[in-house]
């Protein structure tokens, strides 16, 4: 798909890292609290973007879930550049029906053993009926089994009060419903030190 140099014609990714950063420029975080010009946003697990250009170790791209409108001044998603080892190419962009609605949560795998971490906002595909061999030492009454897109782990499990349906505001019987969930989860981070285009 190569166009000139390392530009390439539009092509579907998904991260495949608990969290990545999108730069400005093709230049590593600081990784501190302090204010970084270069930092963007960040991108979650299993989050859409097209990518744009290939150049070393880096990719070049657009956070399709993230839109704005103050770089080209008209609406488009989040632009910038993020390591390459932290996005998959994918054919077709899954349909997620959980979310993440704690700060953190860990993902196990089939001997529930940690594979990673996940923030608050990461979407996730739910296995209705994992197959027995996926299952090993798991208990589905204590754990949901979610799809890895692309990790060596292809299966994981997720604690039931880790996640909520991802329609979840369409289950709320009113918007006074739906505020008092948005004011729950904004509580949950009294106390934590501000991070420049931070997400995770």
């Amino acid at each position: 798909h190569a166009v000139s140099g390392g530009q390439i014609t539009p092509e579907n990714y998904l991260i495949t890292a608990p969290v990545a950063d999108v730069r400005s420029k093709p230049q590593k975080p600081q990784l501190n609290y302090q204010h970084d010009e270069l930092e963007e946003t960040q991108l979650l697990f299993n989050e859409p973007v097209l990518v744009y250009e290939k150049t070393n170790n880096w990719l070049r791209i657009d956070a399709t879930e993230q839109v704005e409108f103050t770089h080209y001044k008209k609406w488009q998603g989040y632009p910038g550049w993020i390591e390459a080892n932290t996005a998959k190419p994918i054919k077709t962009i899954p349909q997620f029906d959980l979310i993440i609605s704690t700060k953190i949560a860990t993902v196990y795998g089939p001997d529930l053993r940690p594979l990673m971490e996940l923030s608050i906002g990461t979407k996730l595909q739910k296995i209705p009926n994992p197959a027995k061999a996926d299952l090993k030492n798991v208990d589905l009454k204590k754990h949901t089994a979610v799809k890895l897109n692309y990790l060596n782990e292809p299966v994981g499990f997720i604690p039931p009060n880790s996640f909520l349906r991802a329609d979840w505001r369409k289950q709320q019987k009113s918007a006074a419903a739906i505020r008092h969930k948005l004011i729950q989860t904004a509580e949950l981070f009294f106390g934590d030190p501000y991070y420049w285009g931070g997400r995770a």
